[in-house]
């Protein structure tokens, strides 16, 4: 019976798991908590009235987190496999048997194409869970999220290029060597049936040496048919690592367009900020001139004198009356 080994995604769910729920219990701590319970239970707790503590649960798009982490880690290995593929094919020799190694490429191409779409896919998951996250902290938080799994993402799409890039432009010069040295086997092919017919034409007597001579002329033939076959099955090859970095491509322009949307959503948040700022201070500059300005006020110092007299001569005409 076939097994499958989840050791490594269950140790890396695991730690995901551990850190988000220690950070979210460290965003549990508000200044609203009493330091010391009542004994009543918190019922009659003024400063908790109205209030909802929060439960500390994690947000709906920590699973698209923790799945998007087992992809890139499971992306990196591919693309380390898939570079590994490409020395041991540029390293051998050209009429080797290599048929398992290029379904080998191909299969890891295919499953490298769909990782990084899996992977596009939950990191808009998260972006569009994080737009409707009510609390700013948690907006930020997906933000920041969306914006480092971006950047993974990228990086390792950058890596698979280049190494796509790097084993196109080899097998091509290696088929331009190949192309050559068939023109020099077809040059000397065509001598040797010169001289064939040259020979059969003034010497007669030599047509046992002659039909030799063609046989291993014919031999010499098969040889660069099946060169030929190797180089159309290497032309499919090529055709379909340029259609993987076509595709691949289409996601890097999601990817940036992405990118930018965050860059713009954290740009409205600093501008949101620094304005904040600015009408606080202003506030604050009106506060104190109001604090100046009734601190100087005259009118309030002659009503004061005023009662202050009218106590005073109260009190003398009561006495003078008495």
């Amino acid at each position: 019976m076939a097994t499958r080994n989840l050791t490594e995604p269950f140790v890396l769910m695991r730690n995901n798991a551990l850190q988000t729920r220690h950070i979210y219990a460290e965003q549990n701590l508000t200044d609203r908590v009493a330091l010391v319970e009542s004994d009543s239970g918190g019922s009659d707790n003024v400063e908790l009235k109205g209030v909802s503590i929060d439960s500390g649960a994690p947000p709906v798009w920590a699973d698209a987190l923790e799945e998007t982490q087992y992809i890139l880690n499971k992306l990196r290995v591919k693309i380390d496999s898939l570079v590994e593929l490409h020395s041991k094919q540029l390293t051998r020799p050209t009429l080797d048997d290599t048929s398992q190694e290029e379904r080998q490429m191909e299969q890891l191409t295919r499953e490298i194409g769909r990782a990084f779409s899996n992977g596009y896919r939950q990191v808009q998951t998260i972006k569009s869970a994080g737009r409707h996250e009510t609390k700013p902290a948690e907006r930020r938080l997906a933000a920041s999220a969306v914006m480092a799994l971006s950047t993974a993402l990228q990086e390792l799409g950058l890596r698979y290029r280049s190494a796509q890039n790097h084993y196109l432009t080899q097998v091509k010069s290696r088929e331009e060597r190949n192309s050559q040295f068939f023109a020099e086997d077809q040059y000397l092919l065509d001598n040797v049936a010169t001289d064939s017919w040259l020979t059969e034409s003034n010497e007669a007597s030599a047509w046992q040496k002659n039909e030799q001579r063609q046989d291993s002329v014919l031999l010499q033939l098969e040889e660069p048919e099946d060169r030929m076959k190797l180089a159309l099955e290497r032309e499919e090859q090529i055709g379909s690592i340029v259609q993987s970095i076509a595709d691949l491509k289409h996601i890097f322009k999601d990817l940036a367009v992405m990118v930018e949307d965050q860059g713009t959503i954290l740009d409205r948040i600093d501008y949101n900020i620094e304005q904040t700022q600015v009408q606080v201070h202003e506030g604050y500059k009106q506060l104190k001139k109001a604090d100046s300005y009734q601190k100087a006020n005259r009118k309030l110092y002659c009503i004061v004198v005023l009662a202050a007299a009218i106590i005073l001569l109260s009190f003398l005409f009561i006495i003078f009356k008495t």
